[in-house]
């Protein structure tokens, strides 16, 4: 993708790949290929960006966690560079989460619920 690409094209290419994604996991299933055919772009983005940061959240507070308990026993190199991913990750979910908010926040009454 060319570096002048707007937000509703990164949208379009991201629930494209979430759309064939929810069909791969209705495996035939006529109720819910139904209901995705019904659903809007934007609620299945706000739908997968809250997800992913419900879930990305405990993740990485228990692997900080766990870093914590044994960033002791580590060499320093190897201990700093596992914070800074960690962080980062975290950092990462927290961007995930606010565009989520966002998203649900900015949406317009045709885009449904």
């Amino acid at each position: 993708m060319s570096p002048n690409v707007s937000l509703a094209e990164y949208q379009l290419f991201i629930t494209t790949r979430l759309r064939a994604f929810e069909v791969k996991r209705a495996a035939g299933d006529e109720d819910r290929l139904q209901h995705l055919s019904t659903t809007p772009d934007s609620m299945l983005l706000r739908k997968w960006l809250l997800i992913v940061s419900g879930i990305g959240f405990p993740i990485t507070f228990v692997v900080l966690f766990l870093l914590g308990i044994i960033s002791p026993h580590l060499p320093v190199f190897i201990s700093t560079f596992l914070w800074l991913l960690a962080k980062g990750a975290m950092g990462i979910t927290f961007l995930i989460f606010l565009l989520g908010i966002y998203l649900t926040l900015t949406k317009s009454d045709q885009d449904g619920r």
